[in-house]
C-alpha cells in the first residue's frame, strides 16, 4: 500500500515557519490542485503525477521517500476492486 505523508510534512512546515498553512495556500504555492491535495491528505487517491510529487517535495524541502511510503500489503488494484 502507498501512504502519503502530506499531513505530517505540512505540520512540520507550519512549525518551522510559525504559522498555519491552509490547503488553498498550499495549492497556490505548489500549483497542485486543491482537490488533489485534499485527497492526498485523506489518503483517498490512487493516482498522482510525478510532476505533482516533485512540486510537493520542492515545497516541503524533502525527498520523495519522506513524502511517500510503500508498505507491503494490499495493492492499489485490490483496493480499487473492493471499493
Amino acid at each position: 500500500m502507498i501512504n502519503f505523508n502530506i499531513k505530517t510534512k505540512l505540520l512540520e512546515k507550519q512549525l518551522r515557519i510559525g504559522k498555519r498553512i491552509t490547503i488553498v495556500e498550499l495549492a497556490n504555492e505548489t500549483g497542485v490542485n486543491r482537490v488533489t491535495l485534499y485527497r492526498l491528505m485523506q489518503e483517498d487517491t490512487h493516482n498522482i503525477t510525478l510532476k505533482n510529487l516533485i512540486k510537493l517535495c520542492d515545497y516541503f524541502e524533502c525527498s520523495l521517500d519522506e513524502l511517500v511510503k510503500y508498505t507491503p500489503g494490499r495493492s492499489c488494484l485490490e483496493f480499487s476492486a473492493s471499493a
